[in-house]
């Protein structure tokens, strides 16, 4: 069978079990299958596909039609144009999840112009000798919680060279293949990873972190098993369950994120398009946040909510 041909097989079969685009799927698959590229495959698509080849494309297309998510069989995702490994118990990175980084470059950029510089905290009762990253007086400090792939504090690392990052998950498969996606890109020298839920293995680290940013689980309980079977059953239900109101993780990120930032210090989540005004009023009701707002993504839907620490500006 050649190549054109293989495709079109590949396409019949997935639209047949329901996915979204077939025709681009079945052709991602085929050209990661043969290791080949698009141009390769446009010029020459009546090649005659070797045997094993094609063993190999029909077993993905196979796999696929389970609904198994396709950036796993891929084995990674682009995201802020960074390749980032994915694999079964991590969450596979989304584009509106961009927003957020974008957000906190602004944040971080206006502190490199000099909104706020010192580094480390003085008042703080952080020992460095617990941490492996080297933190000079200009480095910026943030904190990703619930890091899963790596993701968010990859991108902000390669925006930022004079950032220094932590970040926690409970997930020991998510960390380790953060930990990878880190050694990749060669920026394992300026982040550490924790094992833990949320702030539990920070509390040296009071009022320390300029950003402190999350994407947290924000799905209520009863709307996951009506997704798409791919999020449903394929990705880690940890990263998607946020409780009865998808607000039980966010509630604790806004309770204690605040002993974690200097002052000035901001907070960034991630948020369903329908809870803004509940995060709103979460915080709001901290009586520790201020100029707290809701930022849209490009679809116009809210996706990231953002608090800066109350105290003294510098």
């Amino acid at each position: 069978m050649n190549r054109s041909a293989l495709i079109k097989w590949g396409k019949e079969c997935l639209e047949s079990r329901g996915i979204a685009e077939p025709g681009a799927e079945a052709e991602l698959l085929f050209l990661f299958s043969g290791n080949i590229g698009r141009t390769e495959l446009y010029r020459h698509p009546e090649v005659t596909v070797p045997p094993k080849e094609e063993e190999r494309y029909r077993e993905l297309i196979r796999r696929r039609e389970e609904r198994i998510p396709l950036f796993y069989l891929l084995g990674e995702r682009e995201f802020w144009s960074i390749p980032i490994q994915v694999a079964p118990g991590v969450l596979i990175p989304r584009p509106e999840t961009e927003l957020l980084v974008e957000e906190a470059l602004k944040i971080a950029r206006s502190r490199e112009q000099g909104a706020g510089s010192r580094n480390p905290n003085p008042e703080s009762n952080i020992s460095l000798s617990d941490s492996s990253i080297v933190i000079r007086q200009s480095s910026i400090c943030f904190l990703d919680l619930g890091t899963g792939s790596g993701a968010v504090a990859l991108a902000l690392l390669t925006e930022i060279p004079e950032a220094r990052a932590w970040a926690t998950d409970l997930s020991p498969d998510a960390l380790r293949i953060a930990a990878g996606n880190a050694r990749r890109l060669k920026l394992e020298d300026r982040i550490q990873f924790l094992a833990g839920d949320l702030f539990n293995p920070l509390r040296q680290f009071r009022e320390f972190f300029h950003l402190v940013v999350c994407n947290p689980p924000y799905i209520p309980s009863a709307v996951i098993p009506t997704l798409a079977p791919e999020v449903a059953r394929g990705e880690p239900r940890l990263a998607l369950d946020g409780g009865e109101d998808g607000l039980q993780v966010i509630r604790r990120v806004a309770e204690e994120a605040f002993a974690y930032l200097q002052t000035p210090g901001f907070l960034l989540m991630e948020i369903g398009d329908t809870q803004a005004e509940a995060v709103r009023d979460l915080l709001a009701r901290q009586e520790r946040y201020q100029d707290i707002r809701v930022i849209q993504d490009y679809s116009g839907r809210d996706r990231v909510v953002i608090a800066e620490k109350k105290g003294h500006r510098s």
